[in-house]
């Protein structure tokens, strides 16, 4: 019964939530400041080599200036079956934001309010059902005006 249910559940392209604790099984990539390195950390070295670039991501960031460096809204949305989505960031001491277990078949859709301490790039990585990477990037011009008081 339970498997009718799942499948049923598929095929009308409901994500089921399962969820894996990347802070205990993955906590050098919580640790690292560089987006390449927290990346191979999380996902491996051979895997990340091979990370494309698609245009079937929707990396949703603001095009003006963000005057709340606080919270900074992103939004990533996919048509890609999607196993996991990850946020970067290279602005601030740990580079990974956020990442997500959606186990998906269907439409991917997250919404998450990130801090960022200055302007930078906002990294997306979506992982494939079948392991394949994907990624898209946003650059965000963030208001500092504690940076401009000190004149960086």
């Amino acid at each position: 019964m339970f498997k009718r249910l799942v499948t049923l559940l598929l095929l009308l392209g409901v994500s089921l939530l399962c969820a894996e604790d990347y802070h205990s099984s993955k906590s050098e990539a919580w640790k690292s400041s560089n987006i390449n390195t927290a990346a191979t950390v999380l996902y491996g070295k051979e895997k990340f080599a091979h990370i494309k670039k698609s245009l079937n991501i929707e990396l949703i960031a603001p095009r003006s200036i963000v005057r709340d460096a606080q919270h900074v809204p992103i939004r990533v949305r996919t048509s890609i079956p999607a196993k996991s989505v990850a946020i970067f960031q290279n602005v601030n001491p740990s580079a990974l934001v956020a990442v997500f277990s959606v186990n998906s078949f269907g439409h991917t859709d997250i919404e998450i309010p990130i801090r960022m301490e200055r302007k930078g790039t906002v990294f997306a990585v979506i992982e494939s059902m079948s392991g394949v990477l994907y990624y898209a990037r946003a650059y965000i011009d963030v208001l500092c005006l504690p940076c401009m008081a000190q004149g960086k």
